[in-house]
């Protein structure tokens, strides 16, 4: 991030644990790994609940309030939300954001982004001085997308023939440099 006050140099790494789910016995894959959480086996939940931790082996920046706040933005571009959830500094460690996210069902669709931000005040102004790594919450995979060989092989069995470019006909394209020139490929500007 570069801002014109201190922040953090890193990226923050967040660590989801205490997932509860309306449903007994049923537990959604996390994978602290790849940063992300998959809901798509779950089954037919209608309410999740987990505890998000941001943190940093980072020193503080010089000029910063010693307090740091933040909040977890869960963003959706399918149903079109971005829903902020208070993060708090823990006593043990005062580079060590924590909060509870609760999620209903009806708040997303296919993927999900989770991504904290870390604030603290600077000369009297609250700014942002940190981000996290994102999660990606995988709510009802999508088709994944298709290989550059599987189109090959689709399109030697099709009998259509390729579309064809004005240009595929013996004529290259002309690059027109200037539009005051009577000849477009030799400017003379």
């Amino acid at each position: 991030m570069r801002y014109p006050w201190p922040t953090f140099d890193g990226e923050w790494l967040c660590g989801i644990n205490e997932v509860e789910c309306d449903l007994p016995d049923v537990q959604p894959a996390v994978d602290s790994d790849s940063f992300r959480m998959s809901l798509a086996e779950v089954g037919d939940w209608a309410a999740l609940s987990f505890t998000l931790t941001a943190r940093t082996d980072e020193k503080s920046p010089k000029g910063l309030d010693d307090e740091l706040t933040g909040y977890a933005l869960l963003s959706c571009s399918s149903t079109r939300i971005r829903m902020p959830f208070p993060l708090f500094q823990r006593d043990e460690n005062p580079n060590e954001l924590q909060g509870t996210i609760d999620i209903s069902r009806d708040d997303l669709a296919g993927t999900a982004t989770l991504v904290a931000e870390i604030a603290s005040e600077y000369r009297g102004t609250p700014r942002i001085v940190g981000r996290s790594i994102p999660w990606t919450i995988v709510v009802e995979p999508g088709p994944h997308p298709s290989s550059p060989a599987s189109l090959r092989s689709r399109s030697r069995g099709s009998t259509s023939a390729p579309p064809t470019r004005p240009w595929s006909r013996g004529r290259a394209p002309t690059l027109r440099l200037c539009w005051t020139c009577p000849r477009p490929s030799r400017c003379c500007c």
